[in-house]
C-alpha cells in the first residue's frame, strides 16, 4: 500500500534579472540579459516524496552552474544543489512551509523564489495510523481539507476491505463522530458495510450499518476481530433507520465511544447499547473502514480522554 500523493498545481513565474555588465568574462560574447523561470511541480507535497524544481532561462550557457537554495518558513536559505541541470528533485524530509530559490552568477545576478508546503500524508484528519499502519488506496482523501472535508471509501470493481485512520490518535478513551452517506456496493457483493473501528495489533472492533445493495435492512452491528470475524456480534434494530427515500440518498451519523472496556454506539445521536469488551485494555487507534462498500463520511470529528469534548460525550451517554 502507497501514501496517496496530493493532487499537484502547477505555479509558474517570471524574473528578468538587470541587464549583465559586460560581456561576462573574456572570449565571450555579450548575449544579453539573463532571465529565469522557475516551476515547482507540486504547490503541496507528501512528506517523505520528492519535489520536482524546473528552471528555464534565456541567454545563459547550457554548462553554467545554477543553485538551488531552500529555506522554512522564515530561516534561512540553505543550498541544497549547485549543478547545471535544469531539473532538481528535492526530497522532501519535514513537514511545512518551504521557499526555494534559484539562482545564476553570471556578471549580473539573477534568482527567483516560489513556495510550497510539506504535509504528512493523506489530509488533514484522515491518513495513517500513528502506529505505522497506511490506510489504503481505495480511500479518497483529497477532500479531507477545508471547511466541508469529506472522504470517499471509492467505488471499485472488487470486493475489498477499505479503511483509513484518524491521525495522531492511539488511546483507550476517545469518541468518533461520522455522518455517512452510502452510496452503494462494489461488485455485487450481498453484504456490504459500512462504518466506524478501532483497532489494536491484530484485534479489531467495528461498529457498521449493516445493510444490503437494495437497503433491505436497517441492522446495526458490533462486531470483534480476532485472526476471524466473530460475526455477528451484537446486532442492534435502529429504529426509523434508513438509507433512501426514493432515489434520494439518506446519510445518518455513527459515534463510537470508548471508555476502557466500555464502547458506547450510537446512531443519529441516539444511544442503541454499550458493549463490555472484558479484558481489552490496549490503546487503539481508530478510522472509518468499508466492506464492498461506496460511502462517503462528512462532519467528521474525533476526541480523546482528557479533552472537555470527550467528557462531555461521555457523560451524556452515562446519563
Amino acid at each position: 500500500m502507497k501514501k496517496k500523493m496530493l493532487s499537484c498545481l502547477v505555479l509558474s513565474c517570471v524574473f528578468a534579472a538587470g541587464a549583465l555588465a559586460g560581456c561576462g568574462g573574456q572570449g565571450k560574447e555579450d548575449k544579453g540579459e539573463v532571465s529565469l523561470s522557475l516551476f515547482v511541480q507540486c504547490e503541496t507535497v507528501v512528506l517523505g516524496e520528492r519535489n520536482a524544481f524546473v528552471v528555464t532561462a534565456e541567454n545563459l550557457d547550457e554548462d553554467e552552474l545554477i543553485t538551488y537554495s531552500v529555506k522554512q518558513g522564515e530561516g534561512a536559505f540553505q543550498t541544497v544543489a549547485t549543478t547545471s541541470e535544469r531539473i532538481l528533485a528535492y526530497p522532501c524530509e519535514e513537514t511545512g512551509s518551504f521557499t526555494v530559490q534559484a539562482s545564476v552568477q553570471s556578471g549580473a545576478y539573477a534568482t527567483q523564489q516560489l513556495t510550497f508546503s510539506v504535509v504528512e500524508g493523506g489530509g488533514e484528519t484522515f491518513g495513517d495510523a500513528v502506529t505505522g499502519e497506511l490506510a489504503t488506496t481505495g480511500v479518497d482523501l483529497l477532500g479531507d481539507f477545508g471547511d466541508t472535508p469529506s472522504i470517499e471509501h471509492k467505488s471499485l470493481e472488487k470486493i475489498s476491505d477499505e479503511y483509513a485512520f484518524v491521525k495522531g490518535v492511539n488511546a483507550t478513551q476517545f469518541v468518533l463522530t461520522a455522518t455517512v452517506d452510502i452510496v452503494g456496493a462494489n461488485f455485487n457483493d450481498p453484504n456490504p458495510k459500512t462504518g466506524l473501528f478501532c483497532k489494536a495489533g491484530q484485534q479489531m472492533w467495528y461498529f457498521a450499518f449493516d445493510v444490503k445493495p437494495d437497503f433491505s435492512k436497517d441492522e446495526v452491528v458490533f462486531v470483534n476481530y480476532q485472526g476471524s470475524w466473530q460475526w455477528p456480534g451484537r446486532v442492534f434494530n435502529a429504529k426509523g433507520l434508513t438509507f433512501r427515500v426514493g432515489e434520494r440518498r439518506i446519510v445518518n451519523k455513527m459515534t463510537l465511544l470508548r471508555d476502557g472496556e466500555t464502547f458506547y454506539l450510537l446512531v443519529n445521536d441516539v444511544l442503541l447499547g454499550s458493549v463490555r469488551a472484558s479484558g481489552f485494555t490496549q490503546e487503539t487507534v481508530v478510522g472509518t473502514y468499508t466492506m464492498a462498500q461506496n460511502a462517503i463520511f462528512s462532519e467528521y470529528s474525533c476526541y480523546v480522554g482528557g479533552t472537555a469534548e470527550y467528557a462531555a460525550a461521555l457523560a451524556k451517554v452515562k446519563a
